[in-house]
């Protein structure tokens, strides 16, 4: 067999559809077929640690461990080991909650067990982040029912009167802030951690932890969190229907989440057998 690899799955647009919320039949056969050969799985997601082991779909995928909170939290689940954590201060998570009521931007912040509406949230904004915690099986808390819970990373939504230069200028230095686009016309999504942590660095720090070389990595994504794995990977490969910024950072693409992209990008690096 060739040397052990290990491989890094973005969620959302990669391994789910995120029109039907379902895993095609060969991407689940890719990834349990690429295990089956003696390779890595590791999940590589935005989501924090709570989304991703409530999922049915993901847990019967029996991933070896996950890159939660876009590099901020990483756990070995083969061996119930936390790699790393990395959550934000005190004083970093008051500063936030300052920062969002003056520049008029909806903010949520997430620890590894529980999601937080900031004070202030709009009606609107509270009502479209419930439904889609709802179709992952997750719940809304207020911050103030917070207790001991560390922040790992913000979500934030702006519209058209949102202060987004205010927002930039007073957080700027202290986290990596990713703006994710448009998700309606006048409403761009933001994800911040701390600065120095994505991914990325995610990949880095799992690599060493199994004692592989970076020239042992992939990545799969189609977003714009997803830039700094697809570019520390050795093989950074991007979805057909990656953002374009993402398919501009790699010589490597497949097919779309529509079109079986997992199953064909590895086939194509021979980790796994054809159906």
């Amino acid at each position: 067999m060739n040397k052990r690899k290990i491989v890094f799955f973005d969620i959302d647009g990669t391994i789910f559809n995120q029109q039907t919320h379902e895993i095609s039949q060969k991407t689940k056969y890719a990834i349990k077929n690429l295990r089956k050969n003696g390779h890595l799985a590791y999940v590589a997601s935005g989501r924090p640690k709570c989304l991703l082991t409530n999922s049915k779909d993901l847990l019967e995928l029996d991933f070896d461990g996950a890159i939660a909170s876009c590099g901020a939290y990483i756990e070995d689940f083969r061996n119930d080991k936390v790699i790393y954590s990395n959550p934000m201060s005190e004083e970093t998570v008051a500063k936030i909650i300052d920062v969002v009521a003056r520049a008029h931007v909806d903010c949520h912040l997430e620890s590894q067990a529980k999601m937080f509406s900031a004070p202030f949230v709009s009606k609107e904004a509270q009502e479209k982040f419930e439904h889609f915690l709802g179709m992952l099986g997750g719940s809304m808390h207020f911050i103030e029912e917070r207790v001991d819970e560390p922040i790992y990373k913000i979500s934030v939504t702006c519209n058209p009167d949102s202060d987004i230069e205010l927002f930039q200028r007073e957080l700027g230095d202290i986290l990596y802030i990713m703006d994710m686009g448009a998700t309606t016309p006048g409403f761009n999504y933001i994800e911040c951690v701390n600065k120095g942590t994505s991914k990325g660095t995610g990949i880095i720090q799992i690599a060493k932890y199994h004692d592989l070389e970076i020239d042992d990595t992939y990545a799969i994504g189609d977003s714009t969190n997803d830039l700094d794995m697809i570019v520390t990977a050795k093989y950074g490969i991007a979805m057909g229907n990656a953002t374009q910024n993402v398919k501009d950072a790699t010589q490597y693409h497949t097919t779309s989440v529509n079109e079986d992209g997992v199953y064909h990008a590895l086939i194509e690096h021979k980790l796994i057998d054809e159906i």
